[in-house]
């Protein structure tokens, strides 16, 4: 229990030590800067929303046929038991 404890503990401090920006070789350049001012600009939270909004319908959508397919098979087994 102590020795998963201790390599999570140090998986962490490895994982949040670590920086990926120094990877990359294209954020430190006017490019990247140029890339992350046109994907976060002033239109970001709109853009966001407009990207997020089908979501609750699609959820909806999945959540209704799952409750679409229990009801149809409970109509179907009533009748056996009975």
């Amino acid at each position: 229990m102590k020795k998963t404890l201790l390599s999570a503990a140090l998986l962490c401090v490895a994982i949040l030590s670590s920086s990926s920006a120094t990877a990359c070789t294209l954020c430190n350049t006017k490019t990247g800067a140029e890339v992350r001012a046109l994907a976060f600009g002033p239109d970001f939270l709109r853009l966001l929303g407009v990207t997020l909004a089908p979501a609750p319908i699609l959820l909806a959508l999945v959540a209704g046929t799952g409750f679409l397919e229990r009801s149809t098979t409970t109509r179907e087994r009533a009748p056996d038991a009975a």
